[in-house]
């Protein structure tokens, strides 16, 4: 007698059984020279195109909140630098009486010298964003040394007027040029343009 054979599951049918009714479809493998210009084919066709290369540039968006942003940063290093001078001007003037109260002057220069840092700080910028998109440079070194330049011509500006040097010196003015500039295009950003 002999042993039954294991079931089988499924479509499957047992090796040699010759009752496929499909013959098994025939591979042929693509010669090396075919599959060197495919390959070749494929490269071109991923490079970019010069012209799409161009029309991908970066750009700085206008960006009001992002030269009040800098410009407050920048104030408050210059208020922290120069907060012994604010001090003693608010002792000598004292203070100011509204409506029977006694308010001091500190707190009162200290804002109007925020508020004017941002106000020089966003004009300076204006300028210096506007220079570089007609160069088309959007790099955060290009905004740096734009907020240096902008700066040390302000402050020679106002020198030149008779106002004196800057009060902090010039590598201060140097320092928050850069540190303005860096900063507008840090929070402005950048985008493709295509």
């Amino acid at each position: 007698m002999q042993a039954p054979s294991a079931p089988t599951f499924g479509k499957r049918r047992p090796p040699g059984d010759g009752s496929s009714t499909r013959p098994e479809p025939r591979v042929e493998r693509p010669s090396p020279d075919a599959v060197a210009a495919f390959i070749a084919q494929e490269r071109v066709n991923l490079r970019p195109s010069a012209e799409a290369a161009v029309a991908q540039v970066l750009q700085v968006p206008n960006s009001a909140r992002a030269s009040v942003l800098a410009g407050l940063v920048v104030s408050f290093l210059t208020v922290g630098a120069g907060i012994e001078q604010s001090a003693a001007i608010g002792t000598s003037l004292g203070s100011l009486s509204i409506n029977g109260e006694s308010v001091p002057l500190l707190p009162l220069i200290l804002f109007g010298s925020l508020w004017e840092g941002v106000r020089a700080t966003a004009s300076s910028l204006f300028i210096v964003h506007w220079s570089l998109k007609k160069m088309a440079r959007t790099s955060l070194l290009d905004y740096a040394l734009g907020g240096i330049v902008v700066a040390l011509a302000y402050a020679g500006f106002v020198a030149a007027l008779g106002f004196g040097r800057p009060d902090h010196g010039w590598i201060f003015e140097a320092v928050t040029g850069a540190i303005a500039g860096s900063l507008y295009r840090l929070f402005a950003g950048a985008a493709r343009r295509y």
